[in-house]
């Protein structure tokens, strides 16, 4: 297993875990995803341009060099003189390809996602997950814990 910075050539490997992920997604929560096989190219595009509008990167973790996941992370700063979090990391993706899920392979890009932050002097480091996913034990086993729960109400009904 390696984990590194994301390079071009590896646009392909990360589209094809952008579409297996919106897929599995999509299944869960179709009023939120849109129904798109061509969903991965543009995605790909928005992510990269908000990662590096973030000061954030992308890393890929490699088996037998195959990409087989990411995590997308950024730094975020907060002026608010409210908060005492000033600067924080978010986590906007992780995914590892389905066949290679339980294998510490999402961990070790969460831990590097969580040195980055350090790295970029941030001291708090948050990602949001769908409740009553398995992701959610996972996140609680890498010892994050929840702070708020997002809600939603469809309107026009």
């Amino acid at each position: 297993m390696m984990i590194r910075e994301y390079k071009s050539e590896d646009r392909e490997a990360i589209e094809r875990c952008i579409f297996e992920f919106h897929e599995g997604e999509r299944v869960i929560n179709p009023h939120y995803w849109v129904s798109s096989e061509n969903i991965a190219k543009p995605y790909f595009d928005y992510l990269t341009k908000k990662t590096t509008e973030g000061d954030g990167k992308i890393f890929v973790v490699e088996i037998d060099d195959k990409v087989v996941g990411y995590v997308a992370v950024r730094i975020e700063t907060e002026d608010s003189p409210r908060v005492v979090q000033k600067k924080r990391g978010y986590v906007s993706n992780i995914v590892v390809l389905k066949d290679f899920q339980g294998k510490v392979l999402g961990g070790a890009l969460l831990k590097r996602a969580e040195e980055f932050s350090k790295e970029n002097s941030a001291t708090y480091i948050y990602l949001d997950v769908t409740i009553n996913k398995p992701a959610v034990g996972f996140y609680h086993n890498q010892g994050y814990i929840e702070q708020s729960v997002y809600m939603e109400k469809k309107l026009n009904e």
